[in-house]
């Protein structure tokens, strides 16, 4: 079976310090993160980041690597290719 996508957190796990692709957790210059990326883009893996943060932000940070899907508030709701789906339970609003 071969691997199909990878879920990343970002802060400390995809970004390093001052939340930066390029630099490592100590705040050093870094290419670690972009070539993890770049290897999963030439093995046709799926790179999605899951995230307690905002939409906003999580929207943002995933267009930046190329990716359409992510999720995002703490894994409350997710966007599939632009799709958001909250995860209301059953919540009626």
């Amino acid at each position: 079976m071969s691997l199909r996508c990878v879920y990343t957190d970002l802060d400390g796990t995809l970004l390093g310090a001052g939340a930066s692709l390029f630099t490592d957790e100590e705040g050093r210059f870094s290419m670690f993160q972009a070539r993890a990326l770049e290897a999963c883009s030439r093995a046709g893996v799926e790179v999605v980041i899951m995230s307690g943060r905002r939409q906003v932000q999580v929207h943002e940070d995933a267009r930046i690597i190329g990716q359409s899907s992510f999720i995002f508030e703490a894994g409350s709701a997710f966007s599939i290719d632009q799709e958001i789906t909250l995860m209301t339970g059953d919540f009626e609003h």
